[in-house]
């Protein structure tokens, strides 16, 4: 019997050592394109704090992890840092979990349930620690850098972004088909000028319009009722040149919205020279959230794609995840800081606006969507318009100080 069970024991070391043998290359070769890989995504370390989250890696220390072996002495579970990555690759390459076996052999039903955990723990916990309003000296910084292209007192721009449902069930494709022609989910986003993410909505079916998402998204609302942005003050200018103050943050965006003296948009029909300028300068200014969208979007292929999940709950929290990993990258990079563009033609010119007939300059100026609402229009915010519209028109014509930042 012990020599049966010793031969036994024998044929399958030989047996492990073989196949140990044939995958050495090959799993050499897997964990330097995983290091590679890591360091061109993100800093390692930071990004594997969201382990320690994972109910079963809280329990390590009772069932070791190297210790889980199956009956050919493999590691039941892959090693923390395969599934970051596995995650990572599924988030940035739009990649099916299927995919994740054939590159690492993890089996589709872990992967699957390791990323749906991954996105879920990791958007519950990390959310407030990167994503979140500017306050104090953050908040100096962000109201300085659109100060400088010329918008004092704004603290970032909002607009939404439509992530393709493709696996919507039948029974409600219907609300969720907006503008877009096919089912999507609405998530509404504010970001600074530097690009970071400030406050992200839960996701709305694709049918509801921008004027209903915004009376529901708590950065929006916190702007419109807290004493650290209603109390903030900044200085304008007048048509004579005399400098007074303001105080109340807004944020900038499309015509899509209510006219809320937080919400400051373009004209759509300019009245007069200055208001076209204006109009202009703010609809490029706003570009850094369409930029951030282009931004995500290229970075995490799976929002580009059709997302194949069966509950919206997957799809928020992938969004959710997206964006702290969005905004580690952009603290790990240094994209806090802005300076002047220095090959940006003339600090005034503003792409040769001011040189258009406003009788004759028919260009697109906002968004055309939700005319079919009506619009709410809030006390003082005519008042605060004419008032950021005269500053803008004297700094650019007798200051010259408006710049672009890069």
């Amino acid at each position: 019997m012990l020599n049966v069970e010793a031969a036994t024991k024998k044929q399958k070391n030989k047996l492990t050592l073989s196949v140990a043998a044939a995958a050495a290359p090959v799993a050499s070769a897997g964990v330097t394109a995983a290091r590679a890989y890591a360091t061109h995504i993100f800093n390692f370390p930071q990004g594997t704090r969201g382990l320690s989250i994972f109910p079963e890696f809280k329990a390590k220390n009772a069932v070791p992890h190297e210790k889980a072996t199956d009956l050919s002495a493999r590691c039941c579970f892959p090693p923390p840092h395969t599934q970051v990555l596995a995650c990572l690759q599924i988030l940035s390459r739009g990649n099916v979990f299927a995919d994740i076996y054939h590159m690492s052999f993890i089996s589709f039903q872990t992967v699957a349930s390791t990323f749906h955990r991954f996105c879920k723990y990791f958007a519950a916990e990390l959310y407030d620690e990167y994503v979140y309003l500017p306050t104090g000296e953050d908040l100096r910084k962000v109201m300085e850098q659109y100060d400088r292209i010329g918008f004092p007192g704004a603290v970032g721009s909002t607009d939404v972004t439509h992530i393709y449902w493709g696996m919507c069930p039948y029974n409600q494709a219907r609300i969720y088909t907006g503008k877009e022609g096919k089912p999507t989910v609405a998530f509404q986003v504010t970001v600074d000028h530097s690009g970071r993410v400030l406050a992200v909505t839960r996701g709305f079916t694709g049918a509801t319009n921008d004027k209903t998402i915004i009376r529901y998204d708590k950065a929006v609302t916190r702007i419109r009722t807290d004493p650290v942005y209603t109390e903030q003050k900044y200085k304008l200018y007048a048509q004579d040149g005399q400098q007074f103050e303001e105080k109340g943050c807004y944020l900038l965006v499309d015509n899509g919205y209510h006219k809320w003296r937080t919400l400051i948009p373009p004209s759509k029909c300019p009245i007069d020279r200055g208001d076209l300028i204006f109009s202009k300068r703010l609809e490029s200014a706003r570009k850094d959230v369409e930029c951030y969208f282009g931004i995500l979007k290229g970075r995490f292929r799976i929002n580009k794609l059709a997302i194949g999940f069966h509950k919206q709950e997957y799809i928020d929290n992938v969004f959710f995840t997206c964006c702290i990993l969005h905004n580690m990258l952009h603290s790990f990079d240094n994209r806090g800081d802005m300076s002047e563009e220095p090959n940006w033609a003339g600090s005034a010119g503003l792409h040769n606006a001011a040189d258009r007939d406003p009788n004759t300059d028919y260009s697109s100026v906002g968004s055309m969507d939700g005319q079919h609402e009506a619009v709410e229009v809030e006390t003082g915010f005519g008042a605060l318009r004419s008032k950021l519209v005269t500053n803008f028109v004297y700094r650019r014509e007798k200051k010259r100080d408006i710049v672009w930042l890069s």
